[in-house]
């Protein structure tokens, strides 16, 4: 029985695919659950505090207007995102000091993080890691019959790399999962 790991972008055009061995699949099936995966962050901590501080662009978003540029410019309606900048621009400002006073906090515990496996695992095999990769969707299919034809996905998912703002993983996730992989 073969197995093939495959890692897909938003749009569920494959961005790179390998054989892999059992021992390998059982490692790559422990990215999907416990302490290997990332968890999102609630709407009342990432209001508290700046949840990515891995580059300059997402701690800025996350640090000065984290409710208003994570979710309120997203609502398709133009006068309710009207409203919605507005209050939660409101509520950014008030909140603003407590993102302050964790920021420090937040840089630090996540520089400590150890490596991801499975960005551990894709860097042994030498994918090509250029492009910006914050999370990936990862499918696991296995072959039970080689002559049959009849691959089977195994086990499949949403990987991220870093902590997401649940609202904003929410918003860049949809993509992945209505594409149909």
């Amino acid at each position: 029985m073969s197995q093939t790991i495959q890692l897909l972008n938003q749009s569920g055009s494959i961005l790179w695919q390998t054989e892999i061995s059992d021992d390998e699949a059982q490692e790559l099936k422990k990215c999907f659950s416990g302490e290997t995966r990332v968890k999102d962050v609630g709407f009342l901590t990432s209001l508290c505090m700046p949840v990515r501080t891995y580059n300059i662009k997402y701690f800025a978003k996350d640090f000065f207007l984290p409710i208003t540029l994570n979710t309120a410019i997203k609502v398709k309606s133009v006068i309710l995102r009207l409203f919605a900048v507005l209050i939660l621009g409101a509520v950014d400002l008030i909140t603003f000091p407590l993102r302050l006073v964790t920021c420090i906090p937040r840089v630090i515990y996540n520089s400590q993080k150890k490596e991801h496996p499975l960005l551990k695992f894709l860097r042994e095999k030498n994918v090509n890691l250029n492009f910006k990769m914050h999370y990936v969707f990862v499918k696991i299919v296995c072959d039970t019959d080689p002559r049959n034809s009849g691959s089977s996905t195994y086990k499949q998912g949403f990987v991220s790399f870093v902590d997401y703002p649940r609202l904003d993983l929410q918003i860049q996730a949809v993509n992945v999962f209505s594409s149909g992989s």
